[in-house]
């Protein structure tokens, strides 16, 4: 994700993907950082967009280029990932939360299939109306369950509800810089304990 500069509708001027949490998180770790992110994207459907018109993050992942549909080159390894996603399924049409559930599994499968020794770190989306309303938070975090209970035990559910709020968005579900630092800090103690890397000097 990255962060809008403005409380107007995005365009690459109002973007910084150096202000996000993901970024900040790998300058404060002193981490090689590959940020992903594709407007709109879901793992059910797009945004407000239906299944059958949408082409998911799930059928983008293994691509490196998603307009060309060129194969990754998967010789570079993370050591780490963190996956913060659901809000754009979370609109018109919302899926069951069983169907939203069974998707994410299989994304978080894919996921493994290409990354086999990576740390996962599933984010629980920060909500709408400026962190209000959560975005299957049940489902997201029983998706992680599923996937530990297969057998996966380097994957992790971080429940986020609460971290964000009136003042940390710059619409009504884009974190803005202050949102993204505050998520930073809350996640640098997490990805401490489960990776023992120590912020950088």
């Amino acid at each position: 994700a990255s962060v809008w500069n403005t409380d107007s509708a995005p365009d690459f001027t109002d973007n910084d993907a150096l202000a996000t949490y993901g970024w900040l998180l790998g300058e404060a770790l002193n981490a090689e950082t590959r940020l992903i992110a594709v407007s709109g994207a879901g793992i059910t459907h797009n945004f407000e967009t239906p299944p059958d018109a949408s082409t998911t993050l799930p059928q983008l992942y293994p691509h490196l280029h998603r307009d060309l549909g060129a194969p990754n080159d998967w010789s570079w390894q993370p050591d780490l990932i963190l996956i913060h996603l659901g809000s754009n399924d979370f609109t018109d049409p919302v899926p069951s939360g069983a169907d939203f559930q069974a998707a994410y599994v299989r994304f978080l499968a894919e996921v493994r299939q290409y990354n086999p020794d990576a740390r996962i770190v599933v984010i629980q989306p920060f909500g709408i109306f400026e962190g209000s309303l959560p975005v299957f938070p049940e489902h997201i975090r029983g998706a992680v369950e599923a996937r530990r209970a297969a057998g996966d035990e380097r994957i992790w559910y971080v429940d986020t509800r609460g971290w964000l709020g009136e003042g940390d968005f710059s619409d009504m579900a884009h974190p803005n810089a202050r949102g993204h630092r505050r998520a930073a800090e809350q996640l640098l103690p997490f990805i401490r304990e489960i990776t023992s890397w120590m912020p950088s000097e």
